[in-house]
């Protein structure tokens, strides 16, 4: 599971490059707590250039708008760390 993770993983510098003008979120995600019954399909759809949708919870954060910056750090089960960024 590990290489499919990091398959999901988008190229960072490019989109640094355009950070300091965008509002930018972290989400996360811990496999110990909740169960993502479909990851594998959604690694397939990103990085097949293909949509996928999923309702995240936010908190009580209401400025999320469409184009800012995201990043999905994946806690808890190894392995651990950033596995996916957009916008």
């Amino acid at each position: 599971m590990a290489n499919e993770i990091f398959t999901f993983f988008v190229c960072l510098p490019l989109i640094f490059k355009y950070i300091k003008d965008m509002a930018s979120f972290l989400y996360t995600w811990n496999p110990e707590y909740w169960n993502w019954l479909d990851f594998q399909d959604a690694v397939y759809r990103v990085n097949n250039k293909k949509q996928y949708d999923i309702r995240w919870s936010c908190g009580k954060t209401k400025r999320i708008n469409t184009g800012d910056l995201f990043f999905l750090m994946r806690l808890g089960i190894e392995p651990k760390g950033i596995i996916g960024c957009g916008y």
